[in-house]
């Protein structure tokens, strides 16, 4: 009887496609899908995949596919860089390094005169937007087509990003899917 039942589920994703990724969305959404994801995200932004990494305990992490009690699911990271945010405000960062005293100790040192006349140093205070996505899923070759050969440097393709703001931790998120741009 089993046999029988592993059969047919074969001959299904044989003949029909069907696949234990069907909630996965497709690389072109529909208008609906576009819209659910629309409302239900608290950020939208397009980026493009840099890196994947296997995921170690202990590492850090923006966003996670599914639900936080799924997070036992994920095998890999795909780190992506941010090239714009569309909807809501991402995490801000300090930009850090060195002290205004520093630089211009630096500065002097490498004779750099004009950078000091004109105290054109960085302000280590200052807050941007991060710059950098990292989020754990499942298998990155079904859902941004990087199969494990191509993780240290996957093919240039922009996607947009949906992310629901986690109310625990604002610099955490939910992945909701993606979209490939064009």
């Amino acid at each position: 009887m089993k046999k029988t039942n592993v059969l047919y589920l074969v001959l299904g994703v044989m003949l029909f496609g069907l696949n234990s990724c069907s909630t996965v969305p497709s690389a072109t959404l529909t208008s609906d899908e576009r819209e659910n994801y629309r409302k239900s995200s608290d950020v939208i932004l397009t980026a493009e995949p840099i890196k994947v990494t296997a995921i170690r305990v202990g590492q850090t992490i923006d966003a996670i596919e599914g639900s936080p009690e799924e997070i036992g699911l994920a095998q890999a990271v795909v780190l992506f860089r941010i090239e714009r945010v569309l909807k809501g405000d991402f995490t801000k960062v300090k930009t850090g390094g060195a002290s205004v005293t520093q630089q211009a100790l630096q500065a002097i040192k490498q004779k750099e005169i004009l950078k000091v006349l004109t105290l054109d140093f960085k302000d280590p205070d200052e807050i941007i937007q991060k710059e950098w996505l990292s989020i754990a899923v499942r298998d990155p070759e079904i859902l941004f087509l990087i199969p494990v050969r191509m993780w240290d440097s996957p093919r240039p393709e922009k996607f947009k990003l949906y992310l629901k703001r986690m109310p625990e931790d604002p610099s955490s998120y939910l992945f909701l899917g993606r979209e490939s741009v064009k």
